[in-house]
């Protein structure tokens, strides 16, 4: 009887044995990988995504700008076309912290422009300089900057604007025009209800207009060719703005600090040979504008009305010359400030008013 059930329990034990080895040989089905799916970031408007792995929040947009003209030439030299074709590239990231948002945003510009009309060699002189395929494309940071906790550092739109035309079409120039935004530290306190008030100081190179000599004994002349030199303050910024679902409203002002370089009154001129050390100038400039949503027209529409005064700061209400100003249209040929022989900065001033309606 010991025999047969010693025998029964070696089989029972056998055949778990080869059973088990047959299960161990069965393939398993593997768990599946864990996949990071890009999730829909709602927190600060349309657009933004979680970047996989991270709480940041980013935004990836961009436009393409194209052109072709057809121009009579003067100059065999000269193509009868011109083409031009402009990317953009925005980034803008956004990250939650116990302090509050913290922001980075990049903005790249490529341009390429080939022909006469687009300024690609052009011939509009009559030097016969020639524009033949002649390609003048660069690649430009616009923007760059960080905000948090109301500073903003980086290279930015001025706070001193308020209409700042990104379009750049025709004579309408803004801040986000091509390459033209200063570099700024700016601190913004916020009050409530869309009220805030903005300090800034600014790049002061970014403002400088245009540059010219003035006297009687200098007939259309410029004494020795002015240049400007180091300045001694940043342009300092000023403003207070309102931001509501009917539109906004804004007041700035700014201060500004140019200086220009020792000339020598050159030969032929009274006094020639003399050294004169120009004073230095410190101009200032003031702008209002409301913006006034129109959703009754149609999504998106807005109407801009905007007045500025400038004196001895030509570039802020954009009377410089080249007209690289800001928010304006140009009125090219007028210099910001004019020098004399005995070294005395006279201002020039002006006013603006611009007027923009924007239809989708």
């Amino acid at each position: 009887m010991k025999l047969v059930k010693s025998l029964l329990l070696g089989s029972a034990a056998g055949l778990f044995a080869v059973a088990g080895a047959q299960a161990a040989d069965l393939p398993v089905r593997k768990a599946a990988p864990v996949v990071d799916y890009v999730r829909v970031c709602s927190a600060y408007g349309a657009g933004f995504f979680f970047i996989p792995g991270t709480e940041t929040c980013l935004r990836v947009s961009g436009r393409v700008r194209a052109e072709y003209a057809i121009r009579n030439t003067e100059f065999r030299s000269d193509d009868f076309t011109s083409f031009r074709a402009r990317g953009q590239l925005n980034l803008d990231a956004r990250t939650q912290t116990a302090y509050g948002t913290l922001r980075t945003f990049i903005r790249v510009e490529v341009n390429r422009n080939v022909g006469p009309v687009y300024g690609a060699a052009a011939n509009l002189g009559g030097t016969g300089a020639g524009g033949g395929g002649v390609d003048t494309g660069n690649a430009i940071l616009n923007k760059a900057f960080i905000q948090f906790a109301g500073i903003t550092a980086g290279r930015t739109t001025s706070f001193f604007d308020f209409y700042a035309n990104g379009l750049n079409w025709g004579g309408s120039f803004g801040s986000d025009t091509y390459g033209v935004d200063p570099v700024v530290l700016a601190y913004t306190a916020s009050f409530g209800s869309g009220f805030s008030a903005t300090i800034s100081l600014e790049d002061q190179s970014a403002r400088r207009g245009g540059l010219g000599g003035f006297s009687t004994a200098f007939i259309g002349g410029i004494p020795g060719g002015l240049v400007f030199e180091g300045s001694r303050l940043p342009t300092i910024v000023g403003q207070l703005r309102v931001d509501q679902a009917w539109g906004s409203a804004q007041l700035s002002a700014a201060l500004h600090n140019e200086n220009v370089a020792p000339f020598t009154i050159p030969v032929g001129f009274l006094g020639a040979g003399t050294v004169v050390n120009p004073d230095s100038d410190y101009g200032f400039a003031i702008q209002g504008g409301v913006k006034i949503n129109l959703p009754m027209i149609a999504a998106g529409d807005q109407l801009w009305l905007q007045a500025a005064y400038a004196t001895g700061a030509g570039a802020l209400s954009f009377l410089g010359n080249p007209p690289t100003g800001l928010g304006r249209v140009g009125l090219g040929g007028i210099t910001n400030l004019v020098v004399d022989t005995t070294g005395r900065v006279r201002e020039s001033e002006g006013f603006n008013l611009t007027a923009a309606f924007l239809h989708y």
